[in-house]
């Protein structure tokens, strides 16, 4: 999206030069990220590959070796994406739950940016500024230069460690909560009431233990079917009405009285609480 929109401004201001560099910019990120969608299918499709974690980790540097092109060819140090690699480092390390990698990219783009900017400020490549009046302008004072580049790396750090900082936030409650699940999930799977989850089809989507020992039948036999499978014919309307009125008013159901059958065709007593 950047890289059109600087595409954008150089076709209204006809810079061929320019537009021929972001082109193949364009196109060397489009051919980067259809390599990344590729190891993703392929993960997803056939399992985990050996290295996948490494790939996803080093997959950010050549993000970072294209975006230190896109601000040379966009002004060097006034370029209006100067500070597009600070979001791309959020990005990328909210998928890394390596610190150290995170800090060591925020490192490398650092770099890579300062490298481009004391090129064109030295001379070694051309400086391409984004509108063509400033053509004949010199380059930015070295002082403007040093700040912005000072200002530029202390943001790339705060950037680095306020990513460590979340993902390491993110993960902590990730795993309080798979906790909190797995407590719940003990708790109703061994209590002493049938307890069933249904989706609003009136499927079975969850059944404790108690169910299978109650109705006789396995969980996997359960699953998927309509709730149904162990309830008695006369008892079916009644169910139904209850069952609209939670999933359509969210009215919670208090001692709903119903029959059971279980495989061998027994009946039981139940009484319903739906929320």
């Amino acid at each position: 999206g950047f890289v059109s929109l600087a595409l954008g401004t150089y076709a209204w201001q006809a810079m061929p030069v320019q537009i021929g560099a972001l082109l193949v910019i364009g196109g060397l990120f489009v051919a980067e990220n259809l390599v990344y969608e590729a190891h993703l299918w392929y993960v997803r499709a056939r399992g985990r590959l050996p290295h996948s974690k490494t790939f996803t980790e080093l997959q950010s540097l050549p993000d970072f070796v294209l975006l230190a092109a896109v601000v040379h060819f966009t002004g060097g140090i006034d370029s209006p994406y100067l500070y597009l690699p600070l979001l791309s480092l959020f990005m990328s390390g909210s998928l890394i739950q390596q610190p150290f990698v995170v800090v060591g990219l925020a490192g490398i783009s650092t770099v890579l940016t300062s490298l481009v900017v004391l090129a064109e400020v030295a001379g070694l490549v051309p400086y391409h500024p984004f509108a063509p009046a400033a053509l004949a302008e010199p380059y930015a004072p070295v002082g403007y230069v040093a700040l912005s580049l000072g200002v530029y790396g202390v943001m790339m750090v705060v950037t680095a460690f306020g990513t460590i900082f979340l993902n390491s936030v993110l993960l902590q409650r990730a795993q309080e909560l798979r906790e909190s699940e797995e407590r719940y999930r003990d708790l109703v799977e061994n209590i002493g009431d049938l307890v069933f989850a249904m989706d609003t089809g009136g499927r079975l989507t969850f059944v404790n233990h108690t169910a299978e020992a109650r109705t006789g039948y396995t969980a996997k036999e359960l699953l998927g079917q309509p709730v149904s499978v162990f309830l008695a014919p006369e008892s079916l309307g009644a169910f139904k009405e209850a069952a609209e009125r939670g999933f359509g008013e969210g009215l919670p159901v208090r001692g709903l009285r119903v029959v059971g059958l279980t495989k061998e065709g027994q009946r039981f007593h139940l009484e319903v609480n739906m929320s």
